[in-house]
């Protein structure tokens, strides 16, 4: 087993990671997250908060792979928004609210 070295410095929904790799970045907030990693690829990652479950894609590849990313973009962009509106008191429902409309 090799020597790993990792750490994160977080100031509100930003996120800097460092590793031997280099240094990566992220923003995002539970739910939604988008990465670029110290080896320069970009990542969207979605979750469903306190259930485990959650997809994650990164951009690049073929055309389905591509098509993946954008849909994936997209919903972490709405879930992103959505804690900013909360967080400026634009809204005030909570994500299980908005489940329960679902």
């Amino acid at each position: 087993m090799g020597l790993n070295f990792r750490k994160s410095i977080t100031k509100g929904g930003a996120r800097i990671n460092l590793s031997k790799s280099g240094a990566g970045a992220s923003y995002g907030t539970k739910g939604a997250r988008i990465t670029r990693t110290a080896k320069g690829k970009t990542r969207a990652t979605v979750s469903i908060p306190g259930t485990g479950l959650s997809y994650s894609t990164e951009a690049g590849g073929g055309k389905e792979k591509s098509k993946t990313w954008i849909i994936v973009f997209i919903i972490a962009g709405v879930i992103i928004l959505a804690a900013i509106a909360k967080k400026l008191g634009v809204i005030t429902a909570d994500f299980s609210d908005l489940l329960n409309l679902l």
